[in-house]
């Protein structure tokens, strides 16, 4: 049913100063308490129930990560998907997405997906992160990131790319180095923000966002990145190959 691989992106040197944080901005989750995160935020909310959802997805009442996983992605896979450059970033919510059946761009699918999550009873959050390629050698010019979900299921947190139904279960929340490709970053990302929602966690917007990239860019050069050894696993799309429905490269990057 799944693909599994396992891999580890190599450390590209210990930078020097202060140690990598669980996220730069902003206060880190208390994982140790996942029933915090339960309840939505002021864009996660869901008005549709919980069983009616269920039925739409097809997934049980007590689904496990290799149930759940592949079928939200494969839901989401039936909505239109678009690319808005960045303009709805913290704009959008999760009702209006269900509603509208559009998604354009990695935000919306994190959102949605985390929000459905928890609307079926699982904890999960948002955790929105800039390329560290990126970052290096960002000069002013645009900007490149990613944003994941993190769902506490089987008790204990992994790491899912909605964009693409990969999911991590050895996953450390409390790392925030990210070591999957996404586009051309093929040094992975690092997490910024963590929260139930972009509003939550304090982008109204893109120009939030990009000021906190620009100071993450900066910051990038006194902090000690760590390498996570993470095994992947990729969901299936009826009438796909596991490689082609779940690529190392993400769409709708930013």
């Amino acid at each position: 049913m799944n693909r599994t691989t396992g891999f580890a992106l190599i450390a590209l040197g210990l930078l020097w100063a202060a140690p990598a944080r669980a996220q730069l901005f902003g206060e880190s989750p208390d994982y140790d308490n996942p029933a915090l995160y339960l309840a939505p935020g002021p864009q996660s909310g869901i008005s549709l129930s919980a069983a009616a959802l269920r039925a739409e997805i097809g997934v049980s009442t007590a689904a496990n990560a290799e149930e759940l996983v592949p079928a939200v992605y494969r839901w989401l896979t039936g909505f239109k998907a678009g690319a808005a450059g960045g303009a709805l970033i913290g704009k959008t919510t999760a009702d209006g997405l269900l509603k509208g059946r559009y998604l354009s761009g990695c935000h919306d699918w994190a959102l949605l997906f985390s929000s459905v999550l928890r609307r079926l009873g699982y904890p999960a959050l948002m955790a929105d992160a800039a390329g560290i390629k990126w970052a290096r050698g960002y000069d002013g010019g645009g900007f490149s990131g990613h944003v994941f979900a993190e769902a506490y299921l089987e008790g204990r947190w992994m790491l899912i790319d909605a964009n693409t139904g990969r999911y991590v279960r050895n996953y450390d929340p409390r790392n925030p180095v990210i070591p999957l490709r996404v586009g051309g970053e093929a040094a992975g990302l690092y997490v910024m923000f963590k929260g139930v929602d972009p509003l939550s966690y304090g982008i109204a917007g893109s120009g939030d966002l990009n000021e906190k990239m620009k100071l993450f860019a900066a910051r990038l050069p006194g902090l000690r990145l760590k390498y996570p050894a993470y095994t992947v696993t990729y969901s299936r799309v009826p009438g796909q190959d596991a490689v082609q429905a779940a690529p190392d490269e993400s769409p709708g990057v930013r």
